[in-house]
């Protein structure tokens, strides 16, 4: 009794090890990132600051960490720039001016998961050549410097008392 009790002990070790083995090996499946998407610039802007940062949004269904590809150029299939950038923006330097720029990105997760985002395109400003090309008026006097931020926007305080934002094409942004 005592040896057919030691074999039902042994074999229930041994289905429970494979048990053990099969769940183990079992892993979930994983999905790929979501498409790259909310390009900034904006696809087809005009008018773009040649000092811009190019920055998206992409998500993993499965909450993995994502790394990216970066096509960027002048040309409508652009050229890999940069593989396994770890942030969603990326910083392409000083642009030229009325130039159209193209740029892709591809998401990675590690796990062997990838996609490729569509080709986005952008226009940088015209070459400023000191001439007059619009003017804004006020409530009242400007006694202030205007300041210039990286997408262009030119902001200005007033005595009327406000602070103005002014888009490089000289229409008011807010």
């Amino acid at each position: 009794m005592r040896k057919f009790v030691k074999i039902i002990s042994i074999l229930a070790l041994l289905i429970l090890l494979s048990m053990f083995a099969i769940i183990s090996c079992v892993v979930a499946p994983n999905n790929p990132p979501d498409v790259p998407r909310d390009p900034d610039p904006a696809d087809g802007a005009t008018g773009v600051s040649v000092n811009v940062a190019l920055s998206w949004q992409c998500n993993d269904p499965n909450g993995d960490a994502l790394v990216y590809d970066i096509y960027f150029g002048t040309s409508e299939n652009p050229p890999l720039v940069e593989s396994n950038h770890a942030s969603t923006s990326y910083n392409p330097g000083t642009l030229s001016y009325e130039t159209t720029y193209y740029w892709k990105i591809v998401a990675k997760d590690g796990k062997g998961g990838v996609t490729e985002g569509p080709v986005w395109r952008f226009t940088t400003m015209p070459v400023p050549d000191g001439s007059l090309k619009w003017k804004f008026g006020t409530g009242d006097w400007v006694r202030s410097s205007p300041a210039i931020g990286e997408d262009g926007t030119i902001y200005v305080g007033s005595n009327d008392g406000y602070l103005y934002a002014i888009n490089p094409v000289g229409t008011l942004k807010w």
